[in-house]
């Protein structure tokens, strides 16, 4: 099923989720006001209350707005006066699920080598947290900690396909970090060197910060803990041979980057991005790139762009993807012998825009939904 799954994502240029984000940056030579322009829109599924709230804090004479998460005491994406910044999600895989060997005689330990076949185990750890439920009494919440992470396969739905088999699950986030603090430190920035100054501390969730400021800067900085690994990145990793256990975390100089490139502009749209200066793997779930060769058809194409431009890119509702998947179906459907004549002129007088009206839109989509169906449901059920 693996491989059924890896030949799908191939043909249909897609690694990822239906979520997703978009950012882009042009420099002022490209601008018609002296200064550049940012524009972000982070996708995030539409739920009531909403995910998001809009602030505008005035502290004497510095202002700071945007958007945030209620509670949160930081801005998540927004502006102060020297600048601003937003952020697209890097589509990083940041965690791991390792097969672990329980020792046959004491159901205590785990295996966490075999050297010369001799198998050396260590205790799992027993973490136990109270939860406290209203109106009810107390419970106990006891789990198993491996050094990968806790035991997570007595949760999976399915116990069955489980059997007795043991999983744990190692995430960058099960490590501290401060992403409060480094946002709240970009919040108050009042210098591009200020600002990188307060990236570092950023580790989990991966995320590109999409950054402009008065003084005509433009960058793009991936941050994340991204973790150093060998063998493959998505198959079970065998937890009682160290040399599938994470080798530290690539530093954050090593991190790919974008500062004040020749071009003028910088975006992402959580498509594929690399690092010269680090070859260590980042991710195989990327969105497809058609959001993101929109944008730079747009910012590539003209030479001035103003807020105006901006507006039409986020209404833009033209799909490149939906282009793609159509050239590579009508030829499909015409060989077909049953009769697709009304579904191939919809295809084929479609300008790929997804206007609320729009007929083939829905039957582009309607396919893809049947085409996962058709392809998993046997395996997955």
């Amino acid at each position: 099923m693996l491989q059924g799954d890896l030949a799908l994502r191939k043909v249909l240029k897609a690694g990822g989720f239906s979520l997703g984000s978009n950012a882009w940056a042009i420099s002022a030579k490209k601008t018609n006001t002296g200064y550049p322009l940012l524009a972000g829109d982070p996708h995030l599924e539409l739920n009531m209350p909403g995910k998001w709230y809009e602030v505008h804090l005035s502290v004497g004479d510095r202002n700071l707005s945007g958007a945030t998460l209620p509670g949160a005491p930081i801005i998540v994406v927004g502006q102060n006066d020297f600048m601003g910044w937003s952020l697209t999600n890097i589509m990083m895989d940041d965690s791991d699920f390792f097969l672990e060997k329980v020792n046959p005689v004491d159901t205590t330990e785990y295996m966490v080598d075999s050297l010369n076949g001799e198998a050396f185990y260590r205790k799992f750890d027993i973490q136990r947290q109270l939860i406290k439920v209203q109106g009810h009494d107390d419970t106990t919440l006891i789990r198993r900690v491996t050094k990968h992470g806790p035991v997570i396969s007595h949760i999976h739905p399915d116990q069955k396909m489980i059997g007795d088999t043991v999983i744990t699950m190692k995430w960058t986030a099960h490590q501290p970090s401060n992403e409060v603090s480094a946002l709240l430190g970009i919040n108050w920035a009042q210098s591009f060197d200020e600002f990188q100054s307060y990236l570092p501390e950023f580790k989990a969730p991966g995320q590109n910060i999409i950054y402009a400021d008065t003084a005509g800067n433009i960058a793009m900085y991936s941050l994340g803990a991204l973790p150093i690994r060998n063998g493959s990145p998505i198959q079970f990793r065998k937890g009682w041979n160290p040399q599938n256990d994470w080798q530290g975390y690539v530093p954050f100089e090593q991190m790919p980057r974008s500062v004040n490139p020749e071009s003028g502009w910088i975006a992402n749209a959580n498509n594929p991005i690399s690092s010269e200066t680090n070859p260590s793997y980042i991710s195989i779930y990327w969105e497809p790139e058609a959001r993101y060769n929109r944008i730079s058809q747009y910012l590539a194409q003209n030479e001035q762009l103003s807020v105006q431009v901006f507006q039409a890119m986020q209404n833009d509702t033209y799909s490149q993807y939906a282009r793609q998947l159509t050239e590579m179906i009508v030829p499909v459907l015409r060989d077909s012998e049953q009769d697709f004549s009304t579904v191939i002129s919809y295809l084929e007088n479609w300008d790929f825009q997804y206007d609320p009206n729009e007929t083939a839109a829905s039957i582009i989509d309607a396919f893809m939904l049947r085409l996962n169906k058709n392809i998993f449901q046997d395996d997955d059920g």
